[in-house]
C-alpha cells in the first residue's frame, strides 16, 4: 500500500498491480503464485506443514502458494489452507538485495479493493491498470459460489467501483482502467463483461500463452495483431523483445511498435528500472537517456516502470515550458491537435470522444470564451490530415496541465478568500472598537455636560437666570437628566490650570479635590472647555458684558457679582 501511495505522489498516471485470489475467493495485489520470497512465511511455524508442489504455466514449483488446495489432516474439520485472514497476518519484504530492506515486515499483503480505494482517495485523477493473473492456475484451484471465474470475480469488482466505459469515453476519463493479462483467452472473456479498455501482455521469445499454448511469434504476428485487436487497446511487451538485447548493449530494434501502431494498437513496454544492473550500457547508466530513446525513437505509447519520480521528472524537464497563455481556450485545444498520433486511423471516432470530453474539461476554467468556432476548425484541420488517435504522453500531458490549472485557480480563490475574510473580520474589530470609544467618550462629555460646573459656566456666560440657563441646555441636550440640578449644589471639584477634561475616562469629574474660589473655576471650565454659544435670545445681554475667559486668568468677583447676582 506505501510504494502505492508514494507512486501517485510522484506522479504515476497509472498504478500497476497483479490480482491475484486467496484459498477463500478474496482478490489480493500479489506478484508472485508463491509466497517464500516476498513475505515472512518461513518465519510462521503454523504454516510449516503448507509447501505444496504445483504445476504453473508448464513447471513445477514447489513452495507456499497464495492458494491451496485443502488438505485433510488427522482430523477431519483442520484444513490447511491460506484464507484472507491468514494471508493478512504475513508481512512483505522487499525481493532484491540491492534495493532498500528497511520497509521488510512493516506492511502486509492488500486486498483488489484496497487498491481501488488507494486510486479513488487520491488527490486528482489517478488510472488503475491491474493484471489477471494466472487464471488458469487460479481457476483450477479456487472456487466461487454458482460457478463464478477468477474473470468474473475481478469484473464485478471493477463494476461495484464504478470502473466503466471505452477508451477515451466520458465515464472512462472520470475513472481511468486498462485491464491487463497475460492470457488472451480471458481477455476475451472479459470484454464481454466489460467495455474497458485491455492490454494483451506478452512475454519473452521463449514462453508460451498459459491459456492457448501459442509462441511468441505466433502472437505477434500481423495476422494475431488484426484478430485480438478486436478485444483489446494495445500490447504490453517485455521491453528486451522489443529491442533485442546481447552482452548489455541494445540491438536494432524490431519492428514490433511498428507493425502494432499499424493495427491500432498502442504499445506499454515493461520494466524500466534505475539500477545499473538494468540499464543497458547504451544508456551510460543513465535512466533518463533510455526514457528518451524509447519514447522519442522506439515511440512507444506508455513506460511501466519500478521508479515513477525518475519518469515524471523527465517528462516534466524535458516538455516545453508554458507560459499563461496556454490557459487559454485556443492553446489547450489546439495541443490536443498537436498531441495527435502521425499515422492514420480509419475512424474518427475516438479522436471525436476526446475532443468533446477535452472541451468539457476546459470550459470550467475558460467560462466567457467562446469554444465552438476552435472546437469545429481542430476538428476540421484533423479530419482532412487522417490523423486519428492520440499520442504517447497526450492523456497525460492534458490532465496535468488541467490539474495545475483547476489547482492554481482554486488556490488563488481560496487566497482571495481568506484575505477578504481577514479584512471583513478587522473590519469588525476596528468598528466594534470605535464604537466602544465612541461610546466612553460620549458618555464622558454627556456626564461632564450635566454636572454643576458646565451649568455654572453657562449661567456666568450669558447672566441668565438659572432656570432659564437650564432651559437653554436641555434645547441643546434633550437628553440630559437635569432634575437633580440645583442652584445649591457645590462645585464637584475644582479643576487646576494644568488640568484637562480625560474623555476616555468614565468618572473624570469626579475628584476629592479641595474646592476653591469660584470665579477661578468657572473662568478655567471656560478655558480649557469651551462651550459653544446658543442662538442669541431677547433676553441675552449685550455681547460687551460678556467676560472673555480666555484672556484672563479669573473675572472680577464684586463686579461680575454685581452684574449677575445670580451667578
Amino acid at each position: 500500500m506505501a510504494d502505492i501511495e508514494r507512486a501517485i505522489e510522484e506522479g504515476a498516471d497509472f498504478i500497476e498491480t497483479d490480482i491475484l485470489s486467496s484459498k477463500d475467493g478474496v482478490l489480493i495485489c500479489f506478484h508472485d503464485v508463491t509466497l517464500d520470497d516476498t513475505t515472512d512465511i518461513l518465519q510462521h511455524k503454523e504454516f510449516a506443514n503448507c509447501k505444496r508442489t504445483y504445476e504453473v504455466q508448464g513447471n513445477y514449483t514447489t513452495g507456499f502458494f497464495t492458494v491451496m488446495e485443502v488438505i485433510q489432516l488427522l482430523t477431519s474439520f483442520c484444513h490447511i489452507d491460506f484464507t484472507i485472514k491468514e494471508l493478512k497476518s504475513l508481512r512483505v519484504k522487499q525481493r532484491y538485495p540491492f534495493r532498500d530492506q528497511q520497509y521488510d515486515g512493516k506492511f502486509t499483503v492488500i486486498t483488489f479493493e484496497e487498491y481501488i480505494l488507494i486510486a479513488l482517495d487520491a488527490p486528482r485523477v489517478v488510472g488503475i491498470y491491474p493484471e489477471i493473473k494466472n487464471p488458469v492456475f487460479i481457476n483450477e484451484h479456487v472456487k466461487w459460489p454458482g460457478g463464478k471465474r477468477f474473470e468474473d470475480k475481478f469484473v464485478e469488482t471493477l463494476k461495484k467501483y464504478g470502473y466503466k466505459g471505452s477508451y477515451l469515453s466520458k465515464e472512462w476519463l472520470a475513472q481511468p482502467a486498462f485491464i491487463q493479462s497475460f492470457a488472451p483467452t480471458s481477455l476475451i472473456y472479459v470484454s464481454n463483461q466489460t467495455d474497458l479498455p485491455k492490454i494483451f501482455l506478452i512475454d519473452e521469445v521463449t514462453i508460451p500463452t498459459q491459456d492457448t499454448n501459442q509462441s511468441y511469434w505466433e502472437i505477434t504476428s500481423d495476422s494475431y495483431f488484426q484478430y485480438i485487436k478486436q478485444y483489446v487497446e494495445g500490447i504490453g511487451p517485455w521491453k528486451d523483445t522489443v529491442v533485442p538485447v546481447k552482452d548489455n548493449y541494445v540491438l536494432t530494434p524490431t519492428d514490433l511498435v511498428a507493425r502494432a501502431h499499424a493495427h491500432n494498437l498502442q504499445v506499454h513496454p515493461y520494466t524500466f528500472r534505475n539500477e545499473n544492473k538494468f540499464l543497458h550500457f547504451n544508456f551510460h547508466q543513465d535512466p533518463y537517456q533510455e526514457y528518451a530513446y524509447w519514447i522519442h525513437e522506439i515511440g512507444v505509447d506508455g513506460i511501466f516502470t519500478d521508479f515513477t519520480g525518475s519518469l515524471n521528472n523527465y517528462q516534466e524537464w524535458t516538455s516545453q515550458s508554458s507560459d499563461d497563455s496556454d490557459s487559454s481556450a485556443s492553446k489547450l485545444l489546439h495541443k490536443i491537435a498537436l498531441l495527435v498520433n502521425s499515422y492514420e486511423r480509419g475512424t474518427f471516432r475516438h479522436l471525436l470522444t476526446y475532443k468533446e470530453h477535452a472541451v468539457e474539461m476546459v470550459k470550467p476554467i475558460i467560462k466567457d470564451t467562446d469554444l465552438d468556432p476552435y472546437v469545429k476548425q481542430t476538428t476540421e484541420e484533423l479530419g482532412a490530415s487522417g490523423l486519428f488517435d492520440l499520442s504517447r504522453g497526450a492523456l497525460r500531458t492534458l490532465n496535468k496541465e488541467m490539474t495545475a490549472l483547476n489547482e492554481k485557480l482554486k488556490e488563488e480563490t481560496r487566497l482571495q478568500e481568506k484575505a477578504q475574510e481577514e479584512k471583513t473580520n478587522l473590519e469588525a474589530v476596528l468598528t466594534a472598537i470605535y464604537r466602544q470609544v465612541e461610546t466612553v467618550r460620549a458618555d464622558a462629555i454627556t456626564k461632564f455636560k450635566a454636572s454643576q460646573p458646565f451649568i455654572d459656566a453657562y449661567v456666568v456666560y450669558y447672566g441668565d437666570e438659572f432656570e432659564d440657563c437650564l432651559k437653554q441646555v436641555r434645547s441643546i441636550y434633550p437628553n440630559l437628566d437635569l432634575s437633580k440640578v440645583t442652584m445649591d449644589d457645590s462645585l464637584l471639584r475644582t479643576p487646576t490650570r494644568d488640568d484637562t477634561v480625560n474623555e476616555d475616562i468614565e468618572d473624570s469629574t469626579k475628584s476629592e479635590w479641595e474646592p476653591k474660589d469660584d470665579n477661578v473655576v468657572l473662568a478655567q471650565l471656560a478655558v480649557e472647555w469651551p462651550v459653544v454659544p446658543l442662538a442669541p435670545s431677547a433676553n441675552d445681554p449685550p455681547a460687551h458684558d460678556t467676560p472673555n475667559f480666555a484672556t484672563q486668568d479669573a473675572p472680577n468677583s464684586s463686579a461680575q457679582d454685581a452684574q449677575n447676582p445670580t451667578a
